[in-house]
């Protein structure tokens, strides 16, 4: 039995000369995990009872967070600030990868301790306060690494960052 395998061993070697070990390839399209990332729109609106932010991409996104300040304080900074991170499914994708459509609705609150990330905000909405303040949305990759920032609002300056920046409202 051993002198069998042996054989067979030895004439693997042999063969092996002639086969071919050429990786083999395919060609396939990019998904929208290959693309990179980019904010293609963005839209910062009240429709009369809540805030929508609503950004498209070129590429899919791992992640969206939006994070909102408040004026401006004295002792440098801002007043306050709300983290709200964006539904983890967007709302519309194109199956090949090439854009999706996010968006986030916050309800005002009416007080800071009654904002819930993700779902409400201390802005009033309404016509006398429509001033939107200074924001930073972030887009991560599928890997939860950050990808792009767009800023805007009211001193995106402020925040001293390296991103894109938004037109002011």
């Amino acid at each position: 039995m051993l002198l069998l395998i042996a054989l067979l061993a030895c004439k693997a070697d042999e063969d092996s000369s002639t086969l071919d070990t050429s990786i083999k390839t395919t060609d396939t399209a990019p998904t929208g995990w290959d693309l990179p990332l980019s904010v293609t729109a963005l839209s910062v609106a009240c429709d009369g009872a809540d805030w929508v932010w609503t950004v498209t991409t070129a590429g899919w996104a791992g992640g969206a967070a939006l994070t909102i300040y408040g004026p401006p304080s004295d002792e440098g900074g801002f007043e306050w600030s709300e983290a709200h991170p964006f539904p983890v499914r967007p709302d519309d994708y194109d199956p090949d990868g090439a854009w999706e459509v996010r968006s986030l609705t916050l309800t005002p609150a009416g007080s800071a301790e009654a904002v819930v990330p993700g779902s409400s905000t201390q802005l009033a909405c309404s016509e006398a306060e429509l001033a939107v303040p200074t924001w930073l949305l972030v887009l991560s990759d599928r890997t939860g690494v950050e990808a792009t920032c767009v800023t805007g609002g009211a001193d995106p300056t402020a925040l001293g960052l390296d991103c894109e920046s938004a037109p002011a409202r």
